[in-house]
């Protein structure tokens, strides 16, 4: 596949080289952070209550999450998937505090508003940086994904769901790379060549987030099992979990897709 010819001044015949397009994409990565954060602030309680009980993280009023990862999977889907009203908070976001942005940001999180979620195969790396995806579910033609961590991490071939937009001249991602679930890829697949809405109890990323969530649950509940157990101290309550797990209850909930 041929590189991107690009916009970047001093391209060399108008088609742009590795350095232009890493010089383009670390400063979209720094401001997509940026936007994150002050964006993130908007979502009302409900929001973020709406989401934790999509992914099965809320319990006895509050959330109980095994790592930081999910706590960023709650804040993607409070801000980025329609609430009941068919409304994102996001959207609010942009309507009123985006003025609280950095100017240089500001068209930065206009672009991010149009991201989509979707499950993606690795084509290959492209010549200048980042990989060549197609989209499994929707298809299309093949996209330019300028992320130097897949290109590190993500062999061709591999399949994985996340949120991606329009940069202008290559598509960035933000969020949260989750596994993409051969038996979600297929049923969904399926939906879409049929011309029906996706076979999923609330939104794709929902869906796969909740199964990423799950199966930390389960990896931390195994390590946890598997440590040998100390002589209880006299006098000493009983040693805590690392983590505060889900109830039995929670952990025997059925996967967020049918």
């Amino acid at each position: 596949m041929t590189p991107l010819r690009g916009t970047c001044s001093g391209a060399i015949n108008g088609v742009m080289t590795p350095d232009e397009a890493l010089t383009l994409y670390r400063p979209i990565r720094t401001g997509i952070q940026r936007v994150l954060k002050t964006a993130v602030r908007v979502c009302s309680d409900a929001d973020v209550k709406r989401a934790a009980k999509q992914l099965g993280v809320w319990s006895r009023g509050r959330i109980e999450v095994p790592s930081e990862t999910a706590v960023d999977m709650v804040s993607d889907l409070a801000l980025f998937e329609p609430n009941q009203r068919g409304t994102r908070a996001y959207d609010r976001f942009l309507g009123d505090h985006a003025d609280t942005l950095e100017p240089g940001d500001v068209d930065l999180a206009h672009q991010m508003a149009g991201a989509r979620f979707s499950i993606f195969r690795v084509l290959g790396r492209h010549d200048l940086a980042g990989v060549w995806v197609e989209d499994v579910i929707y298809g299309g033609e093949p996209i330019w994904v300028l992320d130097e961590g897949l290109e590190v991490s993500a062999p061709d071939g591999v399949e994985f769901a996340m949120r991606i937009f329009d940069a202008g001249d290559f598509y960035a991602g933000f969020g949260i790379v989750v596994p993409a679930d051969p038996e979600v890829t297929d049923f969904c697949g399926q939906a879409v060549s049929r011309g029906n809405r996706l076979p999923v109890r609330h939104s794709l990323a929902a869906a796969l987030y909740a199964d990423a969530i799950w199966d930390e649950w389960m990896r931390l509940e195994e390590e946890h099992a598997s440590r040998p157990r100390r002589a209880a101290p006299v006098m000493s309550c009983d040693e805590p979990s690392p983590v505060h797990g889900p109830s039995g209850a929670a952990l025997r909930r059925r996967r967020s897709y049918i």
